[in-house]
């Protein structure tokens, strides 16, 4: 399969092989926490070890600049996607916004695909030995340490099922992952670098993402009014660390 690029997509595509008979890493609504940090963590440090050099040019900017800008745009797109929303939660993303930055350490941006989830990474048996399909692989590019680590945890918030909207969950998630990065790969993630990031994807989800949800056919504003409760307590909770 292929398709040329859409400018309103903003990519194109070509299917170079069948996957069908590969299942997703895991199921961010449905795993449990500590089984999908576990299966993630196998295979992030084999990614790690196999895409060792950059085929996209390094850019001159600094982690600070970077992050500032990326920021900035989230906040911009919101207020005119959705003001009203944007008003209501600007007090606690503005402490966010502060916080992130605030955590980032002098370290250069990485060279990374930027949106991993369980379900954009698939996992082929083969002779017995497990191959790993990477999809979406346009988001290839550079990032700040340890987000692509972070993506995956936050995409497991987000898909929490609605009876389990709670800050209890989210927690359960966040320590999950966090003690998985900790025992397992300490060589890799920096827990400094993860907790920035965490803050950075409760900005942007409290901005964009959870308002987006309202949106969503199999939504209520009740539900995504759950879901924005949990993550108001989550960012709570991490702001508290600081």
């Amino acid at each position: 399969l292929s398709s040329p690029f859409e400018e309103a997509r903003g990519f194109g595509y070509a299917v170079m092989e069948s996957s069908e008979d590969a299942e997703p890493l895991f199921l961010p609504e449905s795993t449990d926490p500590a089984k999908s940090a576990r299966y993630f963590a196998v295979f992030y440090r084999e990614l790690r070890d196999s895409v060792t050099e950059p085929f996209t040019p390094e850019p001159t900017e600094s982690v600070r600049a970077f992050s500032e800008r990326q920021l900035e745009t989230w906040q911009q797109r919101s207020a005119e996607l959705y003001p009203d929303w944007n008003e209501g939660v600007s007090l606690l993303t503005a402490r966010l916004k502060t916080a992130s930055l605030n955590a980032l350490q002098e370290k250069p941006l990485r060279f990374m695909h930027a949106h991993l989830n369980g379900r954009d990474v698939r996992v082929r048996n083969q002779a017995g030995e497990k191959e790993y399909l990477v999809y979406a692989n346009h988001f290839w590019s550079w990032r700040q340490e340890a987000y692509d680590f972070s993506f995956p945890l936050w995409c497991q918030w987000m898909a929490a099922p609605k009876d389990k909207r709670t800050p209890i969950y989210l927690q359960q998630i966040t320590e999950a992952w966090r003690e998985l990065a900790k025992k397992e790969l300490s060589d890799l993630i920096d827990l400094k670098d993860l907790e920035s990031m965490l803050l950075n994807r409760l900005y942007g989800s409290l901005l964009l993402d959870i308002p987006a949800r309202l949106n969503h056919e199999d939504e209520t504003p009740e539900s995504v009014e759950a879901l924005k409760s949990a993550f108001i307590a989550e960012a709570e909770r991490i702001l508290a660390r600081q």
